[in-house]
């Protein structure tokens, strides 16, 4: 069972975000399969390179260290059968990289249809996450972490697409 420990922020009024030589462009399409209290299932449709891939995951949202199932699929047919069967979908794009300051602290910055933007923190422990508390980067802005209305879910709920 894989931890999650991740934090999202709205990124700072007319800053620039840094970007280090290497990082990934990609497309995400997710639908959500089940949406709980504290539970949600989605498939994923991840496009970068000219490929596809898809998974399937499963997250228990209700604490800060979350518990994360993540499958492959292997076949992109059946995943997209099942992403149009679901009720509630998203597209986003995402620019990932790693920290160039902080070994092993990740970043991805979200675009949205609507023109919403923020970055998820991805922290491999707790004690890393407070390391980095002390030397958050200047384009960090208000943090939106367990927000509702700044959930996938949610705008999802709203069928988001390019």
């Amino acid at each position: 069972m894989a931890k999650e420990i991740e934090r999202k922020f709205l990124l700072a009024a007319g800053t620039s975000i840094p970007i280090p030589e290497q990082f990934m462009k990609v497309k995400i399409k997710q639908g959500y399969i089940h949406v709980g209290q504290s539970e949600q299932s989605r498939i994923r449709i991840t496009s970068w390179g000219g490929q596809e891939f898809s998974s399937i995951c499963v997250k228990y949202t209700s604490n800060l260290v979350r518990d994360e199932f993540e499958f492959s699929v292997s076949n992109n047919k059946e995943a997209k059968g099942l992403y149009k069967k679901c009720k509630w979908t998203l597209e986003k794009k995402r620019l990932s990289f790693n920290s160039h300051v902080l070994p092993k602290v990740h970043y991805d910055v979200d675009t949205f249809p609507n023109g919403m933007q923020w970055v998820e923190v991805e922290f491999k422990s707790i004690k890393q996450m407070k390391v980095w508390e002390k030397k958050i980067p200047h384009w960090i802005g208000q943090e939106i972490t367990g927000v509702s209305k700044y959930s996938n879910i949610a705008l999802a709920k709203q069928n988001l697409k390019f």
